[in-house]
C-alpha cells in the first residue's frame, strides 16, 4: 500500500493481505479484510473465514486485523469510489491577510482526535 493510500481508508473499504510465504505455503493467496472502524489513528478489518448453521443457531469465525501504520503486505481495494477535488481549501487569514493552503484531514487523522461530548465541551 502507498502513503497516499493510507490517508484515504475509510470504513468499508477493502483491504487485500498477503500473508509471507512459508515452506508449508510457499505461494498463498491474499486475504481480504473489510474496514470496520478507524480509531486512534489505527485501522480495524474483519474477514470471514467460515459460516455454519446448526438447527436454530448460526455460527460464523471471523479474523480481526488491527493495521497501526502503512504496510507494503496491505493492498487497498477501494469499495466506494470518491472524488477528491483539492484535498483541502485555502483560508485567508483576517490578521495578516495572508493566503494559506490547508489540507483536509484524512479520516486516519480524524479518527485520531477525540470526540466531542457533553463532558470534556468547554
Amino acid at each position: 500500500m502507498h502513503d497516499e493510500q493510507w490517508d484515504l481508508i475509510e470504513a468499508g473499504d477493502l483491504l487485500d493481505h498477503l500473508p509471507e510465504a512459508t515452506p508449508e505455503a510457499p505461494n498463498p493467496r491474499p486475504r481480504r479484510f473489510q474496514v470496520f472502524k478507524l480509531d486512534k489513528g489505527k485501522v480495524f478489518a474483519v474477514r470471514v473465514m467460515s459460516q455454519r448453521d446448526e438447527g436454530a443457531t448460526g455460527f460464523t469465525e471471523t479474523e480481526t486485523a488491527v493495521i497501526s501504520r502503512n504496510d507494503p503486505q496491505w493492498t487497498l481495494v477501494r469499495l466506494k469510489s470518491k472524488v477528491m477535488a483539492t484535498g483541502g481549501f485555502t483560508v485567508t487569514r483576517a490578521a495578516t491577510g495572508e493566503t494559506e493552503y490547508q489540507r483536509c484531514p484524512s479520516p486516519i487523522r480524524r479518527s485520531e482526535t477525540t470526540p466531542q461530548t457533553l463532558e470534556n465541551r468547554r
